[in-house]
């Protein structure tokens, strides 16, 4: 399993959705969206990195993202 995984936007993407991220660095790859972000809206994802300091190399990007298959999440 992964350490890190995506929140996202509760208007985009239901909780449970599988995704692929590319131009992520080593954090590109298929990812389950696991949580909700509350500062995240519209077409934004956060992928959430255990150590802090990782997390402030990698910053905020642009990235790609294709979805997979929606989830059964409730989507609001």
């Amino acid at each position: 399993m992964r350490p890190e995984w995506p929140r996202r936007s509760r208007s985009v993407l239901p909780l449970g959705s599988r995704i692929r991220v590319d131009g992520a660095g080593t954090y590109s790859g298929v990812y389950t969206v696991a949580d909700t972000g509350p500062g995240v809206h519209g077409r934004e994802i956060d992928i959430f990195i255990p150590d802090g300091s990782a997390a402030k190399r990698f910053g905020r990007r642009g990235v790609g993202v294709q979805i997979l298959e929606c989830g059964p999440g409730r989507h609001r």
